[in-house]
């Protein structure tokens, strides 16, 4: 049977529709893909509108990240009935917030009717995009054949030292796994565009490099850190055509 948007909508709204005994939802974008199950997803960035009562966060896994709406007592942790809004006591525990099962322990609450609509645009938009990308991996690899190939792998602070932060140039950082599918799918592309664009590309295998992941804080694979002369001007996390987009700019 043919799977069409519509189909795919219906699967999507069964899926928020489960919440387990913690009581939070999982978004699947397309079956295809695999589910972002939010109970584990990491908090990639998040803003607060402190007298709206309402964070906003960014979750990611893998390539794809959401933003979602919660709504809770923000007025514990921020007092803004003088006009100005102050840090209360209790202030310090939102530091702590690495996911959405932090968040909701504080007393906050996801926005359901917001995720069936991040869901209905993530069924409109996965698809086109996604076969755009599944091209250019293609034709990277068909350009890539026969050639050199121009990425740097370092694996400790000495060597990260002399091809990032002295180079005086621009220089992509591309932190990967083995076992990371979108990983496998940029590295082909970021060889080519390396070549194309004239940036010096630099590969850190996360697990054979835990200190420099600690070092610069990196959650998500793949993390890409854009440097020029030496200082990170720029952070990709996750591997999706707006990812593509960005390091196709990219001089």
């Amino acid at each position: 049977m043919k799977i069409t948007k519509r189909h795919l909508r219906r699967i999507i709204r069964s899926e928020i529709g489960r919440i387990d005994e913690q009581g939070s939802p999982i978004i699947a974008p397309a079956p295809a893909r695999g589910p972002i199950d939010v109970r584990t997803a990491g908090i990639v960035e998040w803003d607060m509108d402190i007298k709206g009562g309402t964070i906003v966060v960014t979750i990611g896994s893998d390539d794809r990240n959401f933003k979602v709406p919660m709504t809770g007592p923000l007025e514990e942790f921020y007092d803004c009935s003088g006009g100005s809004c102050r840090p209360t006591e209790r202030a310090s525990e939102l530091n702590d917030v690495k996911n959405i099962p932090d968040l909701m322990s504080l007393g906050f609450e996801v926005d359901m009717k917001e995720m069936h609509r991040i869901a209905d645009q993530a069924v409109r938009g996965v698809t086109g995009k996604q076969k755009k990308i599944d091209t250019v991996v293609q034709d990277a690899m068909d350009f890539n054949k026969g050639k050199r190939d121009p990425a740097i792998n370092v694996e400790d602070a000495d060597a990260f030292n002399v091809e990032v932060l002295k180079n005086p140039g621009t220089v992509l950082v591309d932190f990967w796994a083995t076992w990371c599918q979108p990983c496998k799918k940029a590295d082909p592309i970021l060889k080519m565009l390396s070549v194309q664009n004239g940036f010096r590309l630099v590969k850190v295998d996360v697990d054979k490099s835990p200190g420099l992941k600690d070092d610069y804080s990196v959650e998500v694979m793949p993390t890409l850190l854009i440097f020029k002369n030496g200082k990170e001007v720029e952070r990709i996390r996750g591997w999706a055509p707006e990812a593509y987009e960005k390091i196709k700019a990219l001089k």
